[in-house]
Formats: structure tokens, sequence, C-alpha cells
């Protein structure tokens, strides 16, 4: 195995790793905002603690806890709020998918401190940087380039579908995908984590064909285990979690066991090269 210290190549998530939301925050009061406003609906949207431990059910299996991630959180409730009003429930999926964009679009979420000037610094070191994103590759150019971040300083994977549970379709990612079965029990978790994520498997895959590089010489920084980093830690990836108030206990422990970095934010240089000496 290659010195994972010394990283070939970095995915970054967008959502919630470079920019930073809040829960019970401003996405969610715009997205309920758009589909009352839009589909002539009156939505009830009770915030309940219990919430951030349902599940995201997607084709009647649990892919992500609803209190991963604000974004998550808010579209949970806005489905829990059509259903209430008897929209079924492809019809809610299509009407939040339309003003998803919008919503986002209103309220963007800020950047973390120092994106800019770690890319600048990853590029100095001849470090490939990618970010690997269910949001649109147009969307994130145009928020880089509104944080001056220079386009030539990142490849991006957008519409990455992290939660789509699928057969991979690239050689490389059909053979992790043998290899890491259907689902993995965590230490401490609840449930099982789904592991069969194809598309998601096949952007890591793209990343290493693009890079030149094995999945132990890649890096992998995000906010959503589930979604982020459970599955390119399995692979052999180092990876670093940007922590928040809706990172479990039993994450943060996942992470730091595969020999990653839970952090507050976005990690630094240092974070990142922390093992080279």
């Amino acid at each position: 195995m290659n010195n994972p210290s010394r990283p070939r190549a970095i995915v970054f998530d967008f959502d919630g790793t470079l920019t930073r939301a809040d829960f019970d925050g401003p996405f969610e009061r715009a997205l309920f905002t758009c589909l009352e406003a839009r589909e002539g609906l009156a939505l009830d949207a009770p915030r309940l603690d219990a919430d951030r431990a349902a599940d995201v059910v997607v084709d009647g299996r649990p892919v992500v806890r609803a209190g991963a991630d604000p974004w998550i959180l808010g579209v949970f409730r806005a489905s829990r709020a059509l259903a209430a009003e008897g929209v079924g429930e492809a019809a809610a999926k299509a009407m939040i998918a339309r003003h998803f964009r919008s919503a986002i679009d209103q309220e963007p979420a800020p950047f973390r401190d120092g994106v800019r000037p770690l890319f600048e610094a990853l590029r100095a070191r001849d470090v490939l940087c990618f970010i690997v994103s269910n949001s649109p590759e147009a969307a994130i150019r145009a928020r880089l380039a509104a944080a001056s971040v220079d386009a030539g300083a990142v490849s991006i994977v957008g519409d990455a579908q992290k939660f789509s549970l699928t057969d991979a379709e690239r050689p490389l990612a059909r053979g992790w995908q043998s290899n890491l079965g259907e689902s993995r029990r965590f230490d401490g978790a609840p449930r099982a984590t789904s592991l069969r994520r194809g598309r998601y498997l096949d952007a890591l895959a793209r990343v290493c064909e693009s890079a030149r590089c094995t999945i132990d010489e890649l890096t992998v920084v995000g906010d959503v285990f589930e979604l982020d980093l459970a599955i390119p830690s399995l692979l052999g990836a180092r990876v670093h979690a940007v922590a928040h108030q809706g990172f479990a206990s039993w994450e943060k422990d996942a992470v730091e066991s595969r020999i990653g970095r839970a952090a507050s934010s976005i990690p630094s240089i240092a974070d990142l090269f922390a093992l080279e000496t």
C-alpha cells in the first residue's frame, strides 16, 4: 500500500463540506416557501427532535439519517408535510426536485473559512483536487467562481447520486462493489449502512482513473458519513470528516477508527498531511 499521508488526489464533497448551513435554518424555510407559493399549498412544518434520528428511505431501504445534514433534513420534513396534505410519494419527490435548486439559490450556504487558500496550497503541492457532489457541476462552478477559486484548480463530478442504491457500471467500480458487499454495520450504529451505491462508486472510479491513482492514494473529505465517507474508508482511502451538530458519535468513531480525522471545520494543509512526518 502507498503511504496514505501523501495523497495523490483529494476528493471534497461540496454542500456541507466546502459550504455550511444551519439546521432548521434558511434553506429549509426557503424550500417550504417555494413549495407553498408555487404549488398553491399551505404546509405544516413541525420541527421535531426525533426527525434527526429518522431514516430517509429510497426504494424501501434506508439510505441516510434525516439529520445527517441541513439539506437532507429540510427535504425530509418537506416530504412529510406534502404527505400530510395527501400528495403521493412520486408527486412529492417531483415537487421537491422542481424547487430544491431555487431554495438553495435563494439561500446559498456560505463557504467555510479557508477554502480558496486550501485549494491554492494543494495545487502548489501538485495534489489533484476533485469535487464529487450530488449538486450539478454548473451550480458548483458558479459558486466557486463567486468565491474566486481558480476553475483550473479542481475537477468536478456533479450529480453523483450518492443516495442511489444501484449497481456500478465502470469495471473498477464493479470490482469494488463486489468486494464491499451489500451493507456494513459499524460499531454503535442503529442499523447497517447500505454500500450498494453504484453511482458514487462510479464517480470515485472516475477520479482514480483521471488522477491515475489507486484508491489508497486518495483522501476523501465529507460531512455525511453514510453518503461521503463510509465507502471510500472501507475501500482503503483516507477520510476526513467535517463534523457538525448532526454528526453522530458512532460516525465520528468510525472515521477515527479508519485512520482518518474528524474536525469541526474544513481541513488545513497540516490536517491533510498530518502523518507526513
